[in-house]
């Protein structure tokens, strides 16, 4: 007795690089040997393998964390320097106001005594030399 059983698969074809004969896998098999790289052969016996882009995937993939890492932490170090300059830019503004308003108040910036002609003062008592 004669039993015929008749299956429809699905199947990716592709090209062996090494020798040109068509190697057809089904999704599931391709799916899991990219997964795993494991080597797989083509009719006429030659081994292939997923394992070269699955590595370079990889090394891609490590290469972009280490990249995100290096800018996340190189954006920390300008938001560090950023909150340090603008301190120092804030500490000058108020000195500037304070020296302004002193000079206003008629105190000399040298001696720090208070005179009601500030620049005669300056000009009398502490002229550079020159």
């Amino acid at each position: 007795m004669i039993t015929t059983v008749s299956q429809t698969v699905s199947v990716n074809v592709s090209v062996a690089p090494c020798c040109g004969s068509w190697v057809a896998l089904t999704k599931e098999q391709e799916a899991l040997l990219r997964q795993n790289g494991k080597t797989f052969y083509c009719s006429n016996g030659h081994p292939l393998s997923y394992s070269g882009v699955l590595t370079q995937i990889k090394a891609e993939r490590d290469k972009a964390f280490t990249e995100v890492r290096d800018l996340r932490t190189q954006a920390q170090a300008l938001r560090a320097a950023n909150d340090d300059l603008l301190t120092e830019v804030n500490r000058q503004k108020k000195q500037v106001a304070n020296i302004k308003r002193r000079a206003a108040a008629g105190v000399c910036p040298e001696c720090h005594r208070t005179f009601s002609q500030v620049a005669r003062h300056m000009q009398t008592k502490h002229a550079k030399g020159g």
